[in-house]
């Protein structure tokens, strides 16, 4: 077995590793075949990892992505259909096409259909109609049911995804809202409906060989979470929060399941701003992705075989999945800043930390020639007042460290 060693540095975590190296470090799991993603234990394993320091825990939001759907008709600018048309593991039934995607009155709706099609699976000129696909038929091909997936165009990793929606009520229907993409088939379920409108599922999955668990030659794993339990057949607010260190998912704002990416080789997880051990070795969870993906909103129809279960004679259709909005925020850390006032001054001024915090800092003082002139240590206060009044007119550097970040600003003495 290859080992790896994963370091963070520089404030914001680096990867110093090739996804492959991670591919190497194979953990036990069964076989996909007959365990399937969603009934998968928490049995990815780790890789090894130096942290230098925790990430940051406050973080500003920026709108980077979103759906309102106004207007009659989708924004192709946003979406795109599946380049794969119908699922190749047997339990889901349905051929998807924006055909059954709708817009209007500000709301998305992607409708479930009974109906007779032949179509092709795969519409791309260099395979023919009678060529035989992974799933042992021809890519033209009858379906007795119909849907719609929504693909975005761009691909996203860290930051808050969001999406209100109201599902349909009905044995088979299996609505869901995830991310999806990368060489280790990355998957986030946000939303995973496929035990009806009164529970969903929550998870990280990836696929450890990089071939293709939907083929069933690959090994998945992941953590998934059963038993939420909104009526979802009403609008709910659903979103999960991405960064470095944590996914953290909600229902409605209120956070119904958090997983943290590192822990102690004890097994301890770790949090943003825990106190560590600079350069010691530590433990990342595997099945949390590294890589863009791609954000996925669809409705299948499921089979005898898939975890919802079949269709039946009860099931109403057409069956609408109805989104109100979809938006992705990109996540950064806090802008932090010193405030110096007067500036300038005669020597004597009050600095200021804006965001404040209670952690303890030191403040140095250099000249344009980056001597070290004054320092403070064993400050909490987020106001100083700072004498400089020794010094000659000039133009000199302040500079506060606190944890393992720094802040730094000019003042001027007249």
């Amino acid at each position: 077995m290859m080992k790896c060693i994963l370091t963070v540095s520089n404030l914001r975590i680096t990867y110093l590793i090739i996804l492959s190296c991670i591919l190497q470090l194979r953990v036990s799991a069964q076989d996909c075949q007959s365990h399937f993603p969603w009934i998968l234990p928490d049995n990815c394993g780790y890789v090894p990892i130096i942290l230098w320091h925790t990430p940051e825990c406050n973080y500003d939001d920026s709108l980077i992505f979103h759906d309102e759907f106004d207007g009659d008709s989708l924004n192709k600018e946003n979406w795109i259909e599946p380049w794969i048309r119908c699922a190749f593991d047997g339990a889901k039934l349905e051929y998807n096409s924006f055909e059954n995607i709708s817009v209007s009155n500000g709301f998305c709706h992607i409708l479930a259909k009974k109906e007779h099609v032949t179509k092709r699976v795969i519409d791309d000129p260099s395979i023919s109609d009678q060529q035989i696909l992974s799933d042992g038929k021809p890519n033209f091909r009858e379906f007795d049911y119909t849907s719609g997936t929504l693909v975005s165009t761009k691909k996203f990793l860290y930051g808050r995804y969001e999406a209100r929606i109201r599902m349909p009520d009905g044995a088979g229907l299996w609505p869901a809202f995830w991310t999806f993409g990368g060489k280790r088939w990355n998957e986030i379920d946000f939303l995973d409906g496929y035990t009806g409108i009164n529970s969903y599922s929550v998870g990280a999955i990836y696929d450890q060989n990089g071939n293709g668990c939907y083929a069933h030659e690959g090994e998945s794993c992941g953590d998934l979470v059963s038993g939420i339990s909104p009526d979802l057949s009403s609008w709910h607010t659903i979103s999960c929060v991405f960064n470095q260190y944590s996914i953290t998912w909600l229902l409605d704002d209120r956070v119904v399941h958090t997983q943290l990416r590192f822990q102690t080789l004890s097994g301890n997880y770790i949090s943003c701003g825990d106190d560590i051990e600079k350069g010691s070795q530590f433990l990342m969870r595997k099945n949390i992705p590294l890589e863009a993906m791609n954000l996925y909103l669809n409705l299948q129809v499921g089979s005898a075989t898939s975890p919802v279960g079949p269709v039946n004679a009860q099931t109403i259709f057409p069956a609408s999945y109805d989104i109100d909005y979809v938006r992705v925020y990109q996540q950064s850390p806090t802008k932090v800043f010193l405030k110096v006032a007067p500036d300038p001054s005669n020597g004597r001024m009050k600095i200021s930390l804006i965001p404040g915090n209670n952690e303890e800092k030191t403040i140095q003082v250099f000249d344009v020639n980056g001597r070290l002139m004054k320092t403070i240590a064993s400050e909490f206060k987020n106001e100083i007042d700072l004498d400089l009044s020794f010094l000659n007119k000039g133009i000199y550097f302040i500079r506060m460290i606190y944890r393992y970040n720094e802040v730094k600003t000019k003042c001027i003495i007249i």
